[in-house]
């Protein structure tokens, strides 16, 4: 596309090659299973305010996850990642928490649901790291309200994340992590290449959590997955859609 996009930054817009132009949004999915994305359910799914760019991390999600639904081969998915969920049968993009009392809730970029196990995931594209957030007390009473009780006798999480300022220090991560539960793991899915967020998902696996905790978070590199995927679905539709995505994510790898 000829056109570029704009970036408005303290009112001065910048046209910029890898933002889309207005009303082109759509174009971000890759074009094989694009219109089948937008006439389906999780077309009406909220969009990121970033979602035209085309290092959109939401676009990305869909890209990867929704040809795997349309052409029933979440288990497929399943094996990729590593896990041992059993007939994976709910996908959601999106997915806001069900275990925070709270009216903004952490929402997850996908969601996998098996007869056994569901999966948190949170996917990172070109993000500087993992955010935190304020020690002001809109935040602490957040903390004290909605994960303080999550926290609390906790088989999963380290003693020292009921520590208001040390959960605070590593928010974005750590409200993924009290996700995880007997029935529950929390997926990490990335970039390799992504140094920063790579260390920061090590760190937090192996400091954040207790051995039971480790057992329920995986680390899968986006490298790994859709190398698995072009592998698992070559001389298909699926296939050819995956070698596109690595194209148009992973070429710089």
């Amino acid at each position: 596309m000829a056109e570029e996009g704009v970036f408005v930054h303290r009112r001065i817009p910048h046209h910029k090659g890898h933002i889309l132009p207005k009303g082109s949004e759509q174009r971000n999915l890759l074009e094989g299973y694009r219109d089948l994305f937008f006439a389906s359910e999780y077309g009406a799914t909220d969009r990121h305010r970033y979602f035209h760019h085309l290092n959109s991390s939401q676009g990305l999600c869909f890209n990867l996850f929704f040809p795997l639904i349309h052409e029933k081969q979440l288990p497929l998915l399943v094996r990729s990642i590593g896990s041992d969920m059993s007939h994976p049968a709910e996908a959601r993009f999106e997915f806001p928490s069900p275990r925070e009392i709270a009216k903004r809730r952490t929402s997850f970029d996908f969601y996998l649901r098996g007869s056994d196990r569901e999966s948190y995931v949170e996917v990172k594209y070109t993000e500087d790291g993992f955010g935190r957030a304020k020690q002001d007390p809109e935040h602490l009473e957040k903390f004290r309200n909605t994960y303080a009780p999550l926290l609390k006798d906790s088989a999963y999480l380290a003693d020292e994340c009921n520590d208001p300022t040390f959960f605070l220090k590593n928010y974005q991560v750590l409200r993924n992590l009290v996700h995880i539960t007997p029935t529950s793991e929390v997926v990490f899915l990335f970039p390799r290449a992504n140094r920063k967020v790579a260390e920061q998902a090590e760190c937090a696996r192996e400091r954040f959590l207790t051995d039971a905790g480790r057992e329920r978070m995986r680390i899968v590199f986006l490298e790994d997955l859709v190398g698995e995927l072009i592998t698992a679905c070559r001389g298909t539709l699926l296939g050819r859609h995956y070698e596109s995505f690595h194209d148009k994510y992973l070429a710089f790898a």
